[in-house]
């Protein structure tokens, strides 16, 4: 009976991969956690500094709710990224589309354009999510 093994350089560089998804899927959950948290316990500062969209009111607890599923989401991708691939790649969908929706707002609506930090980083997390989602999977399979 024998056994295959993944040559030496594909098997280090998906180590590699995988290594930076928890990186990334530990990162973006403690940003999403604290950003969600801000809106909960403190909406007047999150709203300043974030949004600078009118008082805060109902609709920060709401984001605040988005932002903690989000991060939550995260931190079980983030204990077992090889089994939660459907999570990873669908937080990552969801801040592309999150992305898409701030960047539309921001050139043709009201957004500020320091949103464009926001949109930078929602957009590059949530490619960089899809690609090590469907890396780390091809090189496992």
């Amino acid at each position: 009976m024998s056994t295959v093994t993944a040559p030496v350089g594909l098997a280090t560089s998906n180590a590699a991969r995988l290594k930076f998804l928890r990186f990334v899927l530990f990162a973006a959950a403690v940003g999403h956690l604290v950003v969600g948290l801000s809106f909960w316990f403190a909406p007047e500062l999150a709203v300043e500094e974030i949004l600078a969209w009118g008082p805060a009111s109902g609709w920060t607890t709401i984001l605040g709710s988005y932002d903690l599923s989000v991060a939550f989401a995260l931190l079980l991708a983030f204990r077992d990224p090889l089994h939660n691939l459907g999570i990873v790649r669908f937080v990552g969908f969801l801040l592309v589309l999150h992305a898409g929706t701030h960047a539309y707002y921001t050139a043709f609506g009201d957004s500020p354009p320091r949103f464009w930090f926001v949109i930078s980083y929602l957009a590059a997390t949530g490619i960089v999510l899809l690609w090590l989602a469907s890396a780390v999977q091809k090189s496992e399979t």
